[in-house]
């Protein structure tokens, strides 16, 4: 099965589903540039298997019997690997589904308490969107940061960056 993308080299968990979660079964993550040549994933024992990748791969998981000695592969998944954006790049957070979720390949800082992002304004200390119903917020004090993914830019080239950003009036953000 295929159509899982992910940021290049941050970390995802693979989920085993289907099988029967009991004393006597081993388990053994593995992965493939080509869905044909597996490896092992080392320390991926368990029905679950945090991982990253900075290439496009396959996985499967190898569930074993330990009595039998039998064992079978679940079905691989193929998952992609969004690699560094190009100019122009135009990030808003319109494309959340739910709050503290990140858009695209955004990353952050103590999300859902210190960072949080929002699908809706929240109507108190200026919470609202520039664009669109969705955005993001700080809780202050703090020192968190909201990451984008990777911009790829060419040396010798000119480019203009810009954000937008509103305070709550309170003293600090100057």
């Amino acid at each position: 099965s295929s159509g899982v993308a992910v940021c290049s080299g941050v970390s995802f968990t693979l989920s085993l589903t289907g099988t029967s979660i009991a004393s006597g079964l081993s388990y053994q993550w593995q992965k493939s540039i080509d869905g044909s040549n597996w490896s092992d994933i080392s320390g991926a024992t368990t029905p679950n298997c945090i991982t990253n990748q900075t290439e496009d791969m396959y996985y499967r998981c190898r569930v074993t019997c330990d009595n039998s000695g039998l064992s079978d592969h679940s079905t691989s998944l193929q998952v992609t690997t969004y690699g560094n954006f190009t100019p122009p790049y135009n990030e808003d957070f319109e494309s959340i589904v739910m709050d503290n979720d990140y858009p695209g390949c955004m990353s952050s800082t103590n999300l859902g308490t210190h960072t949080f992002t929002y699908t809706a304004a929240q109507g108190s200390y200026n919470q609202t969107a520039h664009g669109g119903t969705k955005f993001a917020s700080f809780a202050a004090p703090g020192t968190d940061y909201f990451f984008t993914p990777g911009i790829e830019l060419t040396g010798g080239q000119t480019y203009q960056f810009s954000f937008y950003y509103i305070t709550d009036g309170y003293v600090g953000w100057n």
